[in-house]
């Protein structure tokens, strides 16, 4: 598809659905970079300002994020609101034709903090096992997730492959520990110096930040859990029904 200078059509509506069509199509998928804004404005012979003003509106409507330093990709089809702790994150990405990868971070015994003992109703100066992995979708970082587990439940877990195996999995099916329901908040804080290098995104930029804990059929809770998503990919989804 080409720009006509010639049409009634605004140039900015019509690479708005020339991109779009090569989306819809499948010519750029989620994750693909698209071509840098020079390259675009020198291929149509347009001015840049129009194609950085595309660019800013997909980006605004997650059609398109950036990632500083190295361009534009076409947003991943993901929504923070339906990342349940009731099913793993690799099983949802694959539902979804994503490619999901984990690195394990940490994986140990610690004591636990003021805060993590209240969340997990466990008693003053109990360990607990603590557990730090950063998910990527179709290689491009996404979410910083720490959990933390009660270490005489849970203490297997510390030999799991959880780079290849869905930590909701284990608690399951390997622990016998169903998880029943969960409750979660969601909130946008900056992120911290550390998350920016494993997020790869610029300083102060914004993260959602999804607290949940996870309970057992007795109303035990087995999984406290924090995820720090990328606030350019990830959107914040719910659904209400009024009930009559």
């Amino acid at each position: 598809m080409e720009i006509s200078k010639q049409s009634d059509i605004p140039i900015s509506q019509q690479l708005e659905k020339i991109i779009l069509n090569k989306i819809e199509t499948g010519a750029l998928k989620p994750g693909d970079r698209v071509e840098s804004e020079p390259g675009v404005a020198k291929r149509f012979e347009i001015s840049r300002s129009t194609v950085r003003n595309v660019y800013d509106r997909f980006v605004s409507r997650n059609i398109l994020f950036r990632r500083p330093g190295k361009g534009t990709y076409v947003s991943l089809p993901f929504s923070a609101g339906n990342a349940s702790l009731l099913v793993g994150f690799s099983k949802k990405m694959e539902a979804a034709g994503m490619t999901p990868k984990t690195l394990l971070l940490k994986n140990k015994i610690v004591k636990a903090t003021e805060k993590v003992q209240e969340k997990l109703k466990i008693e003053k100066g109990e360990k607990i096992i603590e557990i730090h992995r950063i998910r990527s979708i179709n290689d491009i970082p996404f979410v910083i997730h720490l959990a933390y587990l009660p270490l005489e439940k849970c203490r297997s877990v510390l030999d799991a492959d959880l780079e290849n195996i869905s930590l909701t999995a284990f608690i399951e099916n390997v622990l016998g520990v169903p998880i029943v329901y969960a409750e979660e908040t969601v909130l946008a804080l900056p992120a911290e110096p550390h998350e920016t290098r494993l997020l790869d995104i610029r300083k102060g930029f914004p993260v959602l930040v999804k607290e949940g804990i996870s309970y057992d059929r007795n109303n035990i809770p087995i999984r406290y859990s924090i995820a720090k998503y990328r606030s350019d990919i990830a959107r914040l989804k719910t659904t209400h029904r009024k009930e009559f």
